[in-house]
């Protein structure tokens, strides 16, 4: 069966509300996996990012319906991206304090029940996918933005905390957005940057609005 089919249903995410379709066989086990985005290699020259890693991560659920049960097996695909920026003086060696991922999960719906691996993620976990930060403290939430990605127009939601990386401590912004379908997938982003250096909400957003699907 091909991993890249989809049943007939819906999964919604935020305020999306999306759909795709599959031809199943009773019984059989299903598995979706993914195709990466990524950013344009002239945004990233542009804005002064580069690819830092590209990883899969598998979630294997058992969802049951009217009797019939499924065992699915989807894959997501993270690509980062960072940049080294100065955050007042620290030390913080080859790190990348300006992070963005775009993170791309397989939309399915199996006897008439959504599976989004992360549909239920909230901001913290979805933050927690990032390989730059660690010790991440309470997210306090800032202001809502629309932004427009893949030709779909979606939230972006920002959030303060305070966060360490190579071993320094320091007020960190993040930004994430609400999923828009893209190539039969759906697609978050995930952007961080030191709060002191508030431009580079900017420069975020211009990574965010110019992600496409991967050739």
């Amino acid at each position: 069966m091909n991993r890249r089919q989809y049943l007939a249903g819906a999964a919604t995410i935020g305020v999306a509300s999306l759909a795709g379709c599959l031809d199943v066989l009773l019984g059989e086990d299903l598995e979706f996996e993914a195709s990466p985005g990524r950013v344009p290699d002239a945004t990233l020259t542009e804005t002064g990012y580069e690819h830092v890693r590209t990883d899969s991560r598998t979630i294997e659920r058992t969802l049951e319906a009217g009797g019939e049960s499924r065992d699915v097996t989807a894959t997501n695909q993270h690509v980062e991206y960072g940049k080294q920026v100065s955050v007042g003086g620290m030390d913080l060696g080859d790190a990348h304090p300006a992070r963005f991922m775009v993170l791309t999960t397989p939309q399915v719906s199996v006897l008439g029940q959504s599976f989004n691996p992360i549909a239920h993620l909230s901001a913290r976990q979805l933050i927690a996918l990032q390989d730059g930060y660690s010790n991440v403290g309470d997210l306090d939430s800032g202001s809502d933005a629309q932004v427009t990605i893949a030709g779909e127009t979606t939230t972006r939601n920002t959030f303060q905390t305070s966060a360490q990386m190579a071993g320094q401590s320091f007020d960190v912004l993040v930004h994430v957005t609400d999923a828009v379908p893209l190539d039969g997938d759906l697609v978050v982003t995930i952007g961080a940057h030191p709060a002191q250096l508030a431009g580079e909400a900017d420069t975020l957003r211009t990574l965010a609005e110019a992600v496409e699907a991967a050739e």
